[in-house]
C-alpha cells in the first residue's frame, strides 16, 4: 500500500515514519521489519523472501485470529499495491 504521509500524518506518527521512502512489514498486525529510504531492489527482495519463508514453514501450524479487531483510519484510503517483478 501507498500512504501519503503529509495527508496521513498520524499514521506516519504511529509507525515512526522518518525518512522517505519507507517499507514496512507486518504480521499480524505489528511491524516486523522496516526498511528506510531508496535501496537496492535485491535488499527488498531478501526482506520478502525471508519472511515469506518463515511463513511458508508456519502454515502447518494452527493459527489464532483475534476478534474482534479493528481496522487502522488509514486503511480506508484508496490503496495503490505494486508487486515486485
Amino acid at each position: 500500500m501507498k500512504l501519503n504521509v503529509d495527508e496521513a500524518m498520524n499514521s506516519a506518527g504511529r509507525y515512526r515514519v522518518q525518512g522517505i521512502p519507507t517499507l514496512l512489514l507486518f504480521k499480524n498486525g505489528q511491524v516486523v521489519e522496516q526498511i528506510v529510504g531508496a535501496v537496492p531492489k535485491e535488499q527488498i527482495t531478501k526482506a520478502l523472501e525471508r519472511h515469506i519463508a518463515q511463513i511458508k514453514s508456519n502454515c502447518g501450524a494452527p493459527r489464532s485470529i483475534k476478534r474482534p479487531f479493528s481496522l487502522p483510519p488509514w486503511f480506508h484510503l484508496p490503496l495503490r499495491v505494486r508487486v515486485l517483478t
